[in-house]
This record gives structure tokens, sequence and C-alpha cells, in this order.
């Protein structure tokens, strides 16, 4: 690059031609604006007019070729012009620098400023924290349970009973419902009731399910005119449920009777005059197992396992068993108290509510258990008595057993083999026989045996003797 200086005033022509000859194809109006810009900005009294001229009109130059990208606005090209240009003339105000090297000084300073300048500050963004769905709470699947009820004929004490069993009514009267989710409610209609007593449900319940059984008592309307009492009411308790196969005692009083007593689950109330009857709490000392382990008392199904002792009746094999006992209380039994049967099995000790205890202090227990009865097993009947606790009465459960092995069936007995056939003899070959020995024909007797010895006899005496002569 040449270090000769034109000077404007001096030669305009030729100041002319240079400024033309540096814009190239830009603007001459764009350049003006940026020259006019620049030299306002940069009027330092410390450096020559024509060191300002030069030094602006190559800034000016390559700040516009530079600044050519599209992304810039003219407004900021404008500012980096007037910045490359403010620190090129600050660099260079050093009186030591020629022309050349302030040239090349601000050619560097003006890309560099507008490389840095060209550099977008990246905005920060923030985060958003993407929601996260709750997750459902599965709603417990609904069990339907009831219990068809009978009346005993009682205008108090019992009115009736009957046994939970899986699934829904199939009459719209003396039956009760039970639907269970989580809790249970309890609902259905009770007939041939006096008017106005208030029937009274105990039903056992277990806690949560398979545990030791406890009794819930729950009261329905009183009874209309008609004789019947809308039962409309359920357990709270989470995790409760009815217990399959137990019994439901339905007691009340007719009006004007005594108040009945609250039964507290699990425990045996101590009944007054025409109060709820106690019921054998199931899962409470429960007798040991008994009989040979795991022995069962018959292994044929249709067969039975008769029970004798104080316990008496009779287990029938089907897939499991069923059973059918009858037993008499102590005379301290409490009439229309709810024994319970306790069965030693090949599953476990099975129990199960019996029916109401007669006036007779007797009682009936019948139902179907999941294992088989074990022979020699002891059979209990637990009663509840007047004044508060139980009285067991035991049976044996006696039995065929297993069947005995069979010894191993005799071998099959074959039949006689057919005669040998007779041995195959084939014809004698005929012997030869010397001429002078006579052939003694075979003979049965004594006297032809003689005659041909003598005969032989007589020939070897003519022999002897020789021709006569």
């Amino acid at each position: 690059m040449s270090n000769t200086t034109i000077d404007p005033v001096a030669t305009p022509a030729a100041y002319q031609a240079m400024l033309l000859s540096l814009l190239g194809d830009d603007d001459p109006a764009i350049v003006q604006t940026a020259t006019a810009q620049a030299l306002t900005a940069t009027a330092t009294p410390t450096i020559a007019p024509a060191t300002q001229t030069a030094i602006v009109q190559t800034a000016t130059a390559q700040a516009r070729t530079a600044t050519a990208t599209p992304t810039v606005n003219a407004a900021t090209q404008t500012a980096i012009v007037q910045t490359a240009t403010v620190q090129a003339l600050t660099a260079t105000a050093t009186p030591t620098a020629n022309a050349a090297t302030q040239t090349a000084i601000v050619q560097t300073a003006t890309i560099q400023a507008l490389t840095a300048t060209a550099t977008r500050t990246p905005t920060p963004t923030t985060a958003t924290p993407t929601p996260t769905a709750a997750t459902p709470t599965p709603v417990p699947e609904e069990q339907t349970f009831h219990a068809s009820l009978t009346l005993t004929g009682l205008t108090s004490g019992v009115v009736a009973n009957g046994r939970i069993e899986a699934g829904s009514c199939s009459t719209l009267t003396n039956c009760l419902e039970m639907s269970v989710t989580g809790s249970f409610t309890v609902g259905g209609t009770i007939t041939g009731l006096p008017t106005g007593l208030v029937p009274t449900l105990a039903i056992p319940v277990v806690t949560p399910p398979g545990t030791a059984v406890n009794v819930v008592t729950l009261s329905c309307q009183p009874s209309h005119p008609t004789g019947g009492s809308l039962c409309l009411t359920g357990v709270s308790t989470p995790g409760t449920q009815p217990q399959p196969g137990g019994l439901i005692v339905v007691t009340g009083n007719a009006p004007g009777g005594p108040t009945p007593t609250p039964a507290t689950p699990g425990v045996l109330p101590t009944p007054t005059g025409g109060g709820i009857p106690p019921v054998v709490p199931l899962g409470v000392n429960v007798p040991a197992s008994s009989g040979q382990p795991g022995v069962p008392c018959t292994l044929l199904v249709g067969t039975g396992c008769p029970v004798t002792g104080g316990v008496t009746g009779n287990t029938n094999k089907i897939s499991s068993m069923v059973y059918r006992l009858t037993a008499t209380g102590p005379a301290t039994a409490a009439v229309g108290g709810i024994p319970a049967a306790f069965i030693p099995t090949t599953a476990r000790v099975e129990s199960a509510a019996c029916g109401p205890v007669s006036a007779a202090l007797q009682v009936t227990c019948s139902g179907t258990t999941a294992g088989d009865a074990l022979l020699g097993a002891t059979v209990t009947v637990r009663f509840p008595l007047v004044g508060g606790g139980t009285a067991d009465v035991t049976g044996v459960v006696q039995g065929p057993g297993p069947l005995p092995l069979l010894p191993p069936p005799p071998p099959p007995i074959l039949p006689p083999l057919p005669p040998a056939p007779p041995p195959f003899l084939s014809p004698p070959l005929p012997a030869a026989v010397p001429s002078e020995v006579p052939v003694i024909p075979e003979a049965d007797s004594v006297l032809l045996l003689t005659v041909s010895l003598g005969v032989v006899a007589l020939l070897r005496g003519l022999r002897r003797r020789g021709p006569p002569g």
C-alpha cells in the first residue's frame, strides 16, 4: 500500500478518485454519512488532519465491507463503524507510528470490533416443569354375599338366622345382601315379625380377610304393622367383610320387653333376660389338631366317617367333606346361643358356627370342610354358657381310614398244553441173515421157544455125524 497522502484541497480530483477507488461497489451516500459521524466522534487535536482523513477512509471502507451481513440493520452498522473508528484513532495516536502502521492497526481494530459485535448474547431459557399426572387409586372390586334367613317362629330372642354365602339374594324378603368394597353394606327385608320389634343382626366378620373371626352387631328399623322390618345399614371399618359360611343371628324383643345389650366384637356377652344371645368366636382359643397327622378318615368318595362320643354325627367324603353333627350342652348352656364346631382336617383345624342352642340344650352343626377329617381326630363343639364363658363337648372321628394295600394278584392260569405228537418211527431195515443160521420167528409162548431150541440142537447133531456111508 502506498504511503503517499493526497491533499483534498490541493488536488481535489485525485482525492475524489482515491475515495471512489476505496468505495468499490458501496453507495457513496451511505459512506459519506458514516464518514461524517466518524469524524465528529474522533476529533482528537493531537492527530493531523491528513492522518485523520486516511484513517477514516480506510476504517469506513472496511467497516462497510465487513458489515454487509443481512442480519445487521442500518443502526447497528453505524454503531459498529463509530466504535471501530474511535478504537482505531485512539490506538494510533502514537507519533512514532507511520501511515502504513496506522492503516494496519485500523484494519485490525475494525475487523476485531465487527467480529466481536456480531456475536449475539444467548437468551437464558427457563425450563418449564412438566406436570406429572397423579396416579389414580384403584377402586376395590365389589364382592357380594347374602344370607337367606329362616324364621324360628319366636316373638323374642332369636327370631331368625341364616348362613353367609357368596352371591346375591334370590328373593326379596327374608334375605340380607352384603356388598363389600373395602367395608360393606347390609340391606334386606325381614318379614313375619311382631309389630314394633327392632331386629338386631349379629354378623361374623373377618378383619382383614383370613384373620380371626369377630362379631359385629347392627340394628334394623322397627317392624311395620304388616310384619316387615327394613334393614339398611353397614360396617364402616376398612378391610372388614362377612365371614363366608358364618351364621347371622337375628334377635329382638317385643315392645315393652327388656332392652337388648349390645355385643362387643369377639367377646362373649353375658346375656340378660331376652338380650342378644352369646356367640362363640371362631378364631379364639382354637383346639390343637388331633388324630393321625395327614391320615384322612376315608379316601373313597361317597363313604362316610362316623363321629362318636359327646358329639355324634357323620362326615361324608365328596371332593372335600360335608358334615352334620349334633351335641348336647351342659345345664348352664345359653339357650339361643351360637356354639362353634372345630374339626381337625388334612388342611387345618377348621371352625364354623353352629345353629342356636335349643331349649333342650341341643345343637346341630352342619357345613363343608376344605380338607378331610383326620382319622381318630377329636371334634369339639364349644357351647356358650349363661354366666359367660364356654364349655366344650367332644367326639372322635372313626372311619375305615386309608384302604390297606392289597396283595399282588396271582399269576394267570395258563390253559393245559395239548399232548405231544408221537415220535416219528422209521420202518426197520431188513437185516441180512446168514444161510447157516435159522431165523427164529418171534414167539409169545414158552412152548414155541422150546421147540425152536430142540430143532437147533438136532441140526447140530446131524452135522457132527457127517453124511452116512
